[in-house]
């Protein structure tokens, strides 16, 4: 079984959105279907080419880079959630 992770797909989901783009859009440019997408973003299907490819459409130079992203967005946000709750 593959390890889920979360972060990436919610992370894919709003670069997906903040470049104005669906997973239908996604799906079309890689000639595969939104679900194939959703399963790889997911982390519950691996493709090293359509890894490949969503990651540049979202920005980033390969996979390893944009799970990176990922994971910096999520520890940032987790820190500046501390932080606002800490000042309360």
């Amino acid at each position: 079984m593959k390890k889920s992770k979360p972060y990436l797909h919610t992370y894919c989901v709003y670069r997906i959105g903040k470049l104005g783009l669906s997973q239908t859009a996604i799906a079309t440019k890689c000639n595969a279907t939104p679900v194939t997408i959703n399963l790889v973003i997911r982390g519950a299907r691996t493709s090293a080419r359509l890894q490949k490819q969503i990651a540049v459409i979202l920005g980033y130079p390969d996979w390893k880079s944009l799970e990176t992203a990922a994971r910096l967005f999520f520890d940032v946000e987790a820190y500046l959630e501390n932080q606002r709750r800490a000042a309360l």
